[in-house]
C-alpha cells in the first residue's frame, strides 16, 4: 500500500523542514514519484510518500512521533495513494 503524507509544521523555519526531511528519508519516506514517463520527480515541499504494509494509522503516528522527537508540533495529512488515479504537472525532473 502506498500512502500520501503532507506535514505543516507549526512555526516551522527552514532548518526544521531539513531536520524534518532527513528523519522522514531515514524513515523510508521518499519526496520523489516516479511518473508513468518513468522519469523521478521531485515532490512539492513536505509532501511525501511510503510504501507500507500496515494500517494508515500507523504511518500517522510514526509522521507524529518524527515530528515530536524534533520538538515541533505539525498538521499532519496521511491518505492512501495510487499513481494510476493521479496526475501532475510542474514537478522537477531528478537528473541522474
Amino acid at each position: 500500500m502506498t500512502y500520501l503524507v503532507r506535514i505543516e509544521l507549526h512555526n516551522g523555519a527552514l532548518v526544521d523542514y531539513q531536520n524534518l526531511h532527513n528523519q522522514l528519508s531515514q524513515n523510508q519516506f521518499l519526496n520523489a514519484i516516479r511518473g508513468v514517463d518513468g522519469v523521478n520527480y521531485r515532490l512539492p515541499r513536505a509532501l511525501y510518500l511510503i510504501e507500507y504494509g500496515g494500517q494508515i494509522s500507523n504511518v500517522h503516528d510514526a509522521v507524529h512521533q518524527i515530528v515530536k522527537s524534533l520538538n515541533k508540533t505539525a498538521e499532519i495529512f496521511v491518505v492512501k495513494f495510487n499513481l494510476n488515479d493521479s496526475m501532475f504537472s510542474g514537478l522537477e525532473a531528478i537528473r541522474g
